[in-house]
């Protein structure tokens, strides 16, 4: 009897994990879909928040902030302290005001470290500009870590999907970090922020 019902536990506890995984991988497929609608996002911006400097997505920000007339441009990542070569090569942002994160390693905390300085600005959207196949978890982390405000955040994909885009390496790779950010996220609601190594 006991060993009866420590099988259907075991089969149920598998069931479960399996379906988990099966609905985390639509709402995943479901992101690549939706993220090139670039229709959906506003005219006037307040804050264009770009993750990573890298030489597709900030001239892409930095152009959206111009068109757009955001009221912020925030740029994350790791040791960016200063932006006048950006400056110079792309151009200014229009008046948006920059501010730089320069502390966060991982997409968990580029999501979550400006989502706190966000909190503190006066906006209502947020509009996140990163490549096509980072965006689905970059949004998904910026949007949980927003939940408590009224603040929208709409993704701009600096570069298009590939056709062919459900059998790239990427795609899967991007799936697999998913799990590897939720479990950040664990972590760091003990306190444990560099474990493990991370990976871009």
């Amino acid at each position: 009897m006991n060993e009866r019902c420590v099988f259907k536990n075991f089969l149920a506890l598998k069931v479960t994990i399996f379906f988990i995984f099966l609905l985390l991988f639509v709402q995943w497929f479901y992101s690549f879909k939706t993220i090139a609608d670039k229709a959906a996002v506003p005219q006037k911006n307040d804050v264009v928040l770009v993750f990573s400097n890298d030489p597709v997505r900030v001239p892409t920000g930095i152009r959206l902030a111009a068109k757009s007339k955001a009221a912020y441009l925030m740029v994350t990542d790791k040791g960016l302290t200063d932006f006048r070569t950006e400056i110079q090569q792309y151009g200014r942002p229009g008046g948006a005001k920059i501010i730089l994160e320069g502390q966060a390693e991982t997409t968990d905390q580029n999501a979550r470290f400006t989502s706190e300085i966000i909190k503190k600005l006066p906006v209502q959207n947020v509009v996140l500009v990163t490549s096509w196949f980072h965006m689905p978890r970059a949004l998904f982390l910026t949007r949980l870590y927003l939940l408590s405000t009224s603040i929208k955040v709409y993704p701009f994909p600096a570069d298009d999907p590939p056709k062919g885009w459900l059998w790239s390496r990427a795609f899967w790779y991007e799936y697999v970090k998913l799990w590897g950010s939720l479990l950040r996220i664990g972590l760091s609601w003990v306190g444990v922020d560099h474990w493990p190594p991370h990976m871009i």
